[in-house]
């Protein structure tokens, strides 16, 4: 402050030593040149202070002819205040857990009327309800939900100023230890289905709790609740094993923990946050599968669709757990869980039962081995059905004949005289046999003046019953025909040779076209030049 010392006339000898002062220093004194019954000088105050600055002067001055001056005090006096407001901040609690709240104070140094809760810094939850006034303010603290971080509140510089302006000092940082964090359990994963029991299991925390025991455990079976009474769990801090369970019979089985129920809770007094299960089921029974086929019997060209039915859906079932008796499994499909289908072509040139097998390769999904199947018989009938076509007699003369006969391998449909070829003759009305229906015959008559040899045979246009087209076939051996008749040749001379002759008997050589058999003098005459027959 600029402190005036004005005078009646002009002083002499006015200087510090005449001026007393309180609550601060002056500085700068200094006579005005213009007005010289003036003098100035700085009033500085003491740092830090509360009180009144006061200004005295002594009558150790004098004028100009000597007089004593008189003596004065600053009118009015000076209010001081340099003390910076402080601020202290303190908790009605040091640690808050879950559903706690504390009430902060903060108590100034001095009055205030600009301090508001905008000025303070909050961490780790927030304030609410402030209240107060002058140099005394409350706030309730409510921590951040599911933390474990050290909270902090605190008032930085500058924020309030007192009375006269005076800004604060930055607060302490007021520390809350905070548990909002509710431990939380879990169990160990159990793999289902499974064909095994599950006697004991792992349960880990979020973090250490106390006060965990059986009467915090409920076990069920199909629904059913099952007692606990052999059951025990070890361990401590975050880590607890649960021993002694009983789950060998087949079924749905859950284990949990009820966090309303129990008495466990963390250090700072949380309790449990949530349930925790664990569920598995247990199945022991070996699957089955049933295995049908769309048809009973497969002939050429034909396919059957096969279904295989499992009593539950399988694990690792592919083509390779499949045997195919008469045919080839092909095109394996997933038609569901539990049903696949696969295409059976039929083998070739067999003939007899089909059947489709499932092996034991295969489980369920608890990995129980599964049972084999086998499927009803199918008739399966690819092989070609053949003919021997054989002959009475191996060979034929003028008006005689043979019986053709053609054996077959099987039954066949379709088969008639237009399925036949005959050469050097010609083939009768077929007919089948009544005593054995393989068997059919025919007549076979030789061409008239045939020499040769005589074929049947049998085209492959004939099928049997199965559709089956047959083979050909040919009459072994072939039959020898000879219905043309024997000619003379040449009727030649012979003993003597001369043209005439007296002898008593005479000889002729007869030569024919052919071996011949029965000839004898009855078989020829003699006619004389003059027509005579001898």
């Amino acid at each position: 402050a600029t402190i005036t010392f004005t005078f009646s006339e002009t002083a002499y000898n006015f200087d510090y030593s005449d001026i007393t002062v309180v609550g601060g220093v002056l500085s700068n004194l200094t006579q005005n040149l213009s007005n010289k019954k003036l003098v100035t000088a700085t009033f500085t105050p003491l740092v830090n202070s509360i009180t009144t600055g006061q200004i005295s002067v002594v009558a150790n001055y004098n004028d100009a002819a000597g007089n004593s001056g008189t003596s004065a005090v600053l009118v009015p006096i000076i209010a001081i205040d340099t003390d910076v407001p402080t601020v202290g901040i303190t908790s009605g609690a040091s640690a808050l857990k879950i559903g706690e709240t504390t009430v902060i104070t903060f108590s100034l140094s001095e009055p205030t009327s600009d301090f508001t809760l905008t000025d303070v810094t909050v961490t780790g939850g927030t304030l609410s309800n402030f209240a107060g006034s002058n140099n005394s303010y409350t706030a309730t603290f409510t921590p951040a939900i599911g933390s474990t971080t050290t909270a902090s509140i605190n008032v930085a510089a500058g924020k309030f100023a007192d009375a006269f302006a005076n800004q604060n000092l930055a607060s302490n940082a007021l520390k809350i230890s905070v548990d909002t964090s509710a431990p939380v359990a879990t169990f160990a994963q159990v793999a289902t289905p499974r064909n095994t029991s599950v006697s004991s299991l792992d349960v880990t925390f979020t973090e250490s709790v106390s006060g965990f025991d059986v009467s915090d455990l409920s076990l069920t079976f199909n629904g059913n609740v099952v007692s606990l009474s052999n059951v025990s769990i070890s361990g401590s801090g975050a880590n607890y094993t649960i021993s002694g369970l009983n789950t060998t019979a087949q079924g749905a089985y859950v284990l949990a923990l009820n966090f309303n129920a129990s008495g466990i809770s963390d250090a700072a007094g949380n309790a449990l946050g949530a349930n925790a299960s664990v569920s598995w089921s247990v199945d022991t029974s070996s699957p089955a599968v049933a295995i049908t086929s769309s048809t009973n019997k497969l002939n050429p060209g034909q396919n059957a669709t096969i279904t295989f039915t499992f009593s539950t859906a399988p694990s690792g079932f592919d083509v390779s757990d499949i045997t195919a008796v008469g045919g080839a499994i092909s095109g394996l499909t997933k038609s569901s869980n539990t049903v696949y289908t696969a295409t059976l072509t039929p083998a070739a040139n067999f003939s007899g039962n089909g059947s489709v097998a499932v092996s034991n390769g295969y489980t369920n999904s608890a990995g129980t081995t599964g049972l084999p199947g086998l499927s009803e018989t199918i008739a399966v009938d690819t092989v070609a059905p053949t003919a021997v076509i054989s002959s009475s007699v191996d060979r034929l003369g003028v008006g005689q004949t043979s019986t053709i006969t053609f054996t077959f391998s099987e039954a066949v449909a379709g088969f008639d005289s237009g399925d036949i070829l005959a050469e050097g003759g010609t083939l009768g009305t077929l007919t089948q046999s009544g005593s054995n229906p393989l068997v059919y015959t025919t007549t076979f008559t030789p061409t008239v003046n045939f020499t040769g040899k005589g074929k049947v045979t049998l085209s492959n246009n004939y099928a049997d019953i199965s559709g089956n087209l047959g083979l050909g076939a040919n009459l072994a051996p072939e039959l020898n025909i000879d219905t043309a008749p024997a000619t003379v040749v040449i009727i030649g001379r012979g003993k003597p040779l001369t043209p005439d002759t007296n002898s008593s008997a005479v000889s002729f050589n007869v030569r024919f076209n052919e071996t011949v058999t029965g000839v004898d003098a009855n078989d020829f005459e003699l006619v004389l030049s003059n027509g005579i027959t001898v």
